[in-house]
């Protein structure tokens, strides 16, 4: 049976423990599960479309329109993706448009958000993180950035905090 990814996310937010997380995206660990989070967390795929376009959202309740799942949306999405194999070329932003409300349209609602902030790199999972989704999936492509990259931000603030601090005391020396 496939899972709604936010029913996936649902109980991942439930999870009470870093464990338990793991546990639960190890559990939906499909191959498109964690397809969806590299194009979502990986900083090295680039998502280029203009804008989300105006597409008429599912009135049907999650389930009934398992027709078109989100995984099966997520096929088109080379489409969008420069460095994917299959990539051809940019294509004219009224077909770009055309595809993506097909694929929007034809998913749940929540799905279909879901796919709006992937495709924005936008996708906040309370908890969820690259170093927690490398935890579960260690054969993930993510670069060493998408891990390293809040140390490396806190580091360039202290070394800011540090030349501030040096600059102020020049500037309080007595000049000779």
């Amino acid at each position: 049976m496939v899972h709604l990814v936010h029913e996936i996310f649902a109980e991942f937010r439930k999870a009470p423990t870093r464990e338990t997380k793991i546990m639960v995206l190890r559990k939906y660990g499909s191959f498109q599960f964690k397809e969806l989070l590299n194009y979502a967390y990986n900083p090295g795929i680039v998502i280029d479309i203009s804008q989300i376009p105006t597409y008429k959202k599912s009135v049907q309740p999650a389930g009934l329109n398992d027709m078109y799942l989100l995984y099966q949306g997520m096929k088109k999405l080379y489409l969008f993706i420069p460095k994917h194999a299959r990539y051809v070329a940019k294509l004219p932003v009224n077909k770009e448009q055309a595809i993506l409300s097909t694929i929007l349209s034809s998913l749940h609602t929540e799905e279909a958000k879901i796919l709006e902030d992937v495709l924005m790199k936008r996708l906040k999972v309370d908890g969820l993180t690259p170093k927690l989704i490398l935890e579960a999936f260690p054969d993930m492509p993510f670069p060493k950035s998408a891990v390293e990259e809040p140390k490396k931000e806190e580091a360039k603030v202290e070394e800011a905090k540090t030349e501030e601090k040096k600059d102020l005391k020049k500037k309080r020396e007595p000049k000779k």
